[in-house]
């Protein structure tokens, strides 16, 4: 949910998909390839987390579940608020 929020204030506020389309490609190769996030599939890396503390790992959910990414976009969707506006953007 927060995703969709982060990413709904950056397209108002760049007036355009594209970025948000390759945030969001980048952020699936990363996700995937790179940190086996066990929730979207196939690796090109295997990487094991000793921690049992799934709030900060994001257990069997993946890094997306982890408190760590939340904390992320709740400040990005923050900054995004407190941002000043240009002009005729709602």
């Amino acid at each position: 949910m927060l995703f969709g929020v982060f990413f709904s204030l950056v397209f108002i506020r760049r007036g355009s998909i594209w970025f948000v389309s390759a945030f969001h490609a980048a952020w699936n190769f990363i996700s995937t390839c790179i940190l086996s996030d066990s929730l979207t599939g196939g690796t090109l890396f295997t990487v094991e987390t000793k921690s049992m503390n799934h709030l900060i790992n994001g257990g069997s959910y993946g890094n997306e579940g982890s408190i760590l990414i939340t904390g992320i976009f709740v400040v990005g969707i923050l900054i995004l608020f407190i941002m000043p506006r240009k002009q005729g953007e709602f």
